[in-house]
């Protein structure tokens, strides 16, 4: 017994040290942090970026809090189209939030409109309407957060240790480097601390490394072409699209 005891042990004891290095990434990545945490974070430092990199989300409860703490005259909603619309796009000032990525299927918008106090501020609602939120499966799954701190650092750095080893060894980041940029920088977030990628306080979404890349010609050339080749070989089911299309119109009337 005393045998199977201590293998057991020296087990958990090995198994322990495999998910330090997740653990540390996930720490000061900030990725532990809830969405009440980073939108006081957000209002407290006006230049804070939130972009997760292994803290997998849809971020419809993020820009919902962003929304009912703002309180805004005015709404962006939708997929990621509609993220680069910006406060400071509006001729006379307005307290505006962009709520892009709330609502990625007209489902997902409906349910965010009805999140809406009935007592807010908000007069507009500037309304992505993409192609893929007519011709596919409309539904709604808001993300629940667990906000117990050690909870949501052991489920992000069990689910994603993997994948946080992978780019580790292919070189996409140091801890070193993150530890330095997280000790500087109010951003929250490895893709937000590393590649100045994420969300900033009114909503609205920053590409800076893809802005940034010296090679971004050539990277919008293959991304277009990998559309093009995707577009050339679907198998389209014209039966399935009209069915697709016409929930979608119901649901969008009920939206408006």
């Amino acid at each position: 017994m005393f045998i199977f005891f201590r293998k057991l042990l020296v087990f958990i004891s090995l198994l322990s040290v495999v998910f330090i290095f997740p653990v540390l990434v996930i720490f000061y990545g900030k990725e532990y942090m809830s969405y009440k945490e980073v939108v006081d974070k957000q209002l407290q430092y006006t230049e804070t970026l939130f972009g997760f990199g292994y803290n997998e989300t849809t971020f419809f409860n993020y820009k919902k809090h962003l929304v009912e703490v703002k309180n805004p005259e005015i709404i962006a909603l939708g997929t990621s189209r509609v993220m680069q619309i910006r406060e400071s796009f509006f001729k006379e000032r307005v307290n505006f939030v962009n709520a892009g990525g709330g609502g990625r299927s007209l489902d997902e918008t409906l349910e965010f409109i009805k999140s809406i106090n009935k007592n807010s501020s908000i007069k507009l609602i500037i309304l992505g309407l993409d192609r893929e939120v007519f011709y596919s499966k409309s539904d709604y799954q808001s993300d629940l957060e667990d906000d117990i701190l050690p909870f949501r650092i052991a489920e992000v750095s069990f689910s994603m240790s993997r994948r946080i080893y992978l780019d580790y060894f292919s070189k996409k980041y140091s801890l070193i480097n993150l530890i330095q940029k997280s000790e500087v920088s109010n951003n929250i977030g490895v893709s937000a601390l590393l590649k100045d990628d994420g969300f900033r306080y009114d909503g609205s979404y920053k590409y800076g490394s893809a802005m940034d890349s010296k090679d971004r010609k050539e990277y919008l050339f293959l991304k277009t072409k990998e559309k093009v080749n995707k577009i050339k070989n679907n198998n389209f089911d014209y039966e399935q699209d009209r069915i697709y299309l016409e929930r979608n119109f119901e649901v969008l009337r009920s939206i408006i």
